[in-house]
């Protein structure tokens, strides 16, 4: 886990340097969302750059996700001998997804 956390931290890092270095030195400091770095990033880089630069950000999304769920397994089963049934975590995961669709609200 702690591997996984250290390569996780680094593969940020370097999405950020990257960003930041294009940005800085091109004078477009203002950037505040994804949406604007991706739209900033294609015509300092190429197109090519800025749909790799999301496409790593999803990725060190999904690292994360995965990194932190095993971390709390690991202490959960490890270290407080403490076991929870695959059918609640599922219902627990699940259900407050469910709730919003069924609401009708937007999930974003």
């Amino acid at each position: 886990v702690a591997i996984a956390m250290t390569i996780a931290g680094f593969v940020n890092l370097a999405m950020m340097a990257t960003a930041a270095a294009a940005f800085h030195f091109s004078g477009h400091t203002g950037v505040a969302d994804l949406d604007e770095a991706y739209l900033t990033l294609q015509p300092l880089l190429s197109h090519a750059a800025a749909t790799v630069f999301g496409l790593s950000l999803v990725a060190a999304g999904l690292s994360s996700t995965v990194v932190g769920t095993l971390a709390g397994q690991v202490v959960m089963q490890g270290f407080i001998r403490f076991h929870i049934p695959l059918w609640v975590r599922r219902t627990v995961t699940m259900l407050p997804s469910f709730i919003v669709i069924l609401m009708g609200l937007d999930p974003t």
